[in-house]
């Protein structure tokens, strides 16, 4: 077990299990439930105003493909050369033994897995409950099931109320995720509370770029449009892509608000990032068909590397991780 206690996600009370696996708490004479479905509790509140946002990934995700997961299929998105850009990431949570880390907004995003290889622990969450229930599916359908299963639990989870006592990880990580915050504030407040005393959140987003921005509202705007149409957008992704990505005055600000004792703010790859996410959304980010564009790939980012050197180039990179220390 990960976790050995919850909190209710609202009030912060303390949740009591059932024999079903249901976990609840008393409300008068009646007992306020966050169901067990298939060994993952749901602590989305059917209330809150998430129910488009989560039907669309509900829909989103109900046809998970059914890729038998390996030890070679989890860390090669951390390893192989085609990824430079995941190295800031895997080098900025520093060592992972004994580490417990919550994941948000996951998805069906497997290559997480991999930091139970380094000695982690994880909550693997994510606003769908549909989603988490299919990657516990997945997960124990791997080639390495059995292998770390007492490290690792699936939950629906709603990022702004976090159903975790304070102090109770070691890293929170998000992937392509924040941008679906409209409340930064009561996010931060909930990262901030559940982090242990030098403790570490890592999200990866785009970061603003000028030239980006230009190229969605003008060249790419008939395409972006029929992308749009064609695979579907959620809310928070239209007001996202609208908006922009963050800057790093923007990360600051935020640190000395929250109190946060360090900030990251490393941002690489324009060209690759475009490609990256045009093709994967036509084609698939799975091995097969990134496989297919190898070339292609290590040409992009060849490309990038070189004109990072730039004051250009350092102005309008994409590909942003960054976060915070306690």
């Amino acid at each position: 077990m990960v976790i050995e206690r919850f909190v209710d996600p609202y009030t912060k009370e303390p949740l009591e299990r059932d024999e079903r696996g249901n976990l609840f708490r008393m409300d008068g004479d009646g007992r306020v439930v966050y169901a067990n479905r298939d060994g993952c509790n749901d602590f989305v509140h059917p209330d809150t105003d998430l129910a488009k946002e989560r039907g669309f990934y509900d829909d989103k995700y109900s046809g998970i493909e059914s890729e038998r997961l390996t030890l070679h299929s989890i860390s090669r998105p951390w390893v192989d050369s085609i990824y430079p850009h995941t190295r800031f990431l895997l080098e900025s949570l520093g060592d992972l033994t004994g580490k417990k880390i919550l994941l948000l907004g996951n998805g069906s995003s497997f290559k997480e897995f991999y930091l139970l290889s380094l000695g982690a622990s994880i909550i693997y969450s994510d606003l769908s409950i549909e989603v988490v229930a299919r990657m516990r599916s997945k997960f124990k359908r791997a080639d390495f099931a059995g292998t770390w299963d007492d490290s690792i639990e699936f939950h629906a989870i709603d990022a702004l109320h976090l159903p975790f006592p304070d102090g109770t990880f070691d890293i929170i990580y998000g992937w392509g995720f924040v941008h679906h915050m409209e409340d930064l504030d009561q996010f931060l407040t909930e990262v901030k509370r559940c982090l242990k005393e030098n403790g570490r959140c890592r999200f990866v987003d785009d970061a603003y770029s000028p030239l980006w921005q230009f190229m969605k509202r003008t060249v790419l705007r008939p395409v972006q449009i029929l992308f749009h149409r064609k695979y579907g957008v959620s809310p928070e992704d239209q007001r996202a892509t609208m908006r922009g990505g963050y800057r790093y005055e923007e990360i600051v600000g935020l640190k000395e608000r929250y109190g946060f004792r360090d900030i990251i703010f490393i941002r690489k790859s324009f060209f690759m990032r475009i490609f990256w996410r045009a093709y994967s959304k036509v084609f698939g980010g799975d091995r097969r068909s990134m496989g297919r564009v190898k070339p292609i790939i290590r040409l992009l980012n060849s490309l990038d590397g070189f004109l990072e050197r730039t004051a250009w180039m350092r102005n309008n990179s994409i590909f942003l991780v960054w976060g915070f220390d306690t």
